[in-house]
């Protein structure tokens, strides 16, 4: 993940322009990219099919729209 948005693996095809909600498991705060949140919505940009991998497997792409801070929904 970066500054502006992630990508991910995921069983789900995801159509770009579609909005979700982004939640970090992580535990411990990013050292590189401490500003970044563990929570916000954010728009798919693109999704791709892993190759090699059988059907349901694939790359999302993603942009942070909103960051929300720790403890929020």
């Amino acid at each position: 993940y970066s500054d502006g948005g992630l990508c991910f693996e995921t069983g789900y095809a995801m159509r770009p322009g579609s909005k979700i909600k982004i939640i970090m498991e992580e535990e411990q705060p990013d050292e590189f990219l401490p500003h970044i949140q563990d929570k916000g919505i954010a728009e798919v940009k693109w999704c791709k099919k892993l190759p090699g991998y059988p059907a349901f497997f694939y790359w999302v792409g993603v942009e942070f729209i909103t960051k929300v801070s720790k403890g929020n929904t």
